[in-house]
């Protein structure tokens, strides 16, 4: 959870909010406060926030929530947030810190990066990291020719050439082009030698224009033309149907199919390398030839789940009047 302490204009009262919001009550909540403070105030500034990691507020500090978006890129966050153990947590306060911040899209984004990043354990300074690195056998001959080894002049030639930032457990630097034996002692296999596979993140907006973030992982990696040719499926080149090919789908609890409507919203940019294990049991061909099928039905199909919603919800409705119905005439 992340509570965000807000400020009207500069020096109005402190009103805090908690994210993410995703029951009806708890939207209208927030939306009800966001108002009245609007009307009191054009701005809406972010003063801090508590929240598991732990520098977050520092990075927040001065947003306006007020501004077009921010609202929902601060509940993404904490949705986010909310899937980290404590561990990730940690190593993201190291990643904010690493990391030039400009505001909540730089932070969304960072978020998609956790696997690029470890925690060197016990290091916060550069005395401290050549000891780490030295003890890792980076330099095993130097270790055994030399009885005193200046341990912080180690540890600054690894800073020249990785930056990083501390944490509660550590030091947070890419594992890009790490030493091997730091790899090796932190269990990590070389990233170019892993399997490579494709985060896939799509949104679900409803007629509130709340939103729904959803993501998979499928097997493989598409060229720059698949990915063209899949948004060139999709109905006004941005609009799909996930389980008409193969992708699951997230909406939000209370989803009322004569409002709400069946698309999804997909862009190019929700295509991302990685070398996360696949959650869906399809490959990256599998789907460019799903959205290949799909292209000329998307209406059909947006159409008949429309109206099976319909039909379901108020056949439900009608067996609850007539159950309804009998006990009161039994009594």
């Amino acid at each position: 959870m992340v509570t965000l302490f807000l400020r009207q204009g500069e020096t109005g009262k402190q009103v805090l909010l908690s994210f993410p919001v995703t029951t009806p009550a708890e939207k209208e909540d927030v939306t009800a406060t966001m108002e009245k403070l609007r009307s009191i105030s054009r701005t809406v500034t972010i003063q801090g926030a508590a929240s598991e990691v732990m520098n977050l507020g520092q990075h927040l500090r001065g947003i306006d929530l007020a501004a077009e978006g921010e609202l929902e890129r601060i509940n993404q966050l904490a949705e986010r947030l909310e899937h980290m153990s404590e561990v990730d947590c940690d190593k993201f306060a190291g990643m904010l810190d690493a990391n030039k911040i400009s505001g909540t899209k730089d932070i969304l984004q960072l978020t998609e990066h956790l696997d690029d990043y470890v925690i060197l354990p016990g290091c916060s300074s550069a005395q401290s990291i050549g000891k780490y690195l030295m003890d890792c056998g980076v330099a095993p001959t130097l270790k055994q020719l030399c009885k005193n080894i200046d341990y912080e002049a180690v540890g600054q030639i690894f800073l020249d050439a990785h930056s990083g930032a501390a944490c509660s457990r550590g030091f947070v630097v890419r594992n890009e082009h790490l030493p091997r034996a730091v790899l090796k002692g932190l269990h990590i296999e070389p990233q170019q030698e892993a399997h490579m596979n494709t985060q896939i993140r799509y949104l679900y907006r409803d007629a509130s224009n709340y939103k729904v973030e959803n993501e998979c992982v499928v097997t493989g990696t598409f060229t720059p033309e698949q990915i063209a040719q899949i948004m060139d499926c999709c109905d006004l080149g941005e609009y799909f149907i996930p389980t008409q090919v193969g992708l699951p789908e997230q909406r939000f609890d209370r989803y009322d199919p004569e409002e709400d409507h069946c698309w999804f919203e997909l862009s190019e940019d929700g295509f991302e390398e990685t070398a996360k294990p696949a959650t869906v049991g399809i490959s990256a061909q599998q789907l460019v030839e799903n959205f290949a099928a799909a292209k000329e039905h998307w209406n059909d199909t947006a159409f008949q789940t429309q109206m099976n919603e319909m039909t379901l919800r108020r056949n439900s409705c009608g067996q609850q009047h007539t159950t309804n119905w009998t006990i009161t005439s039994m009594s």
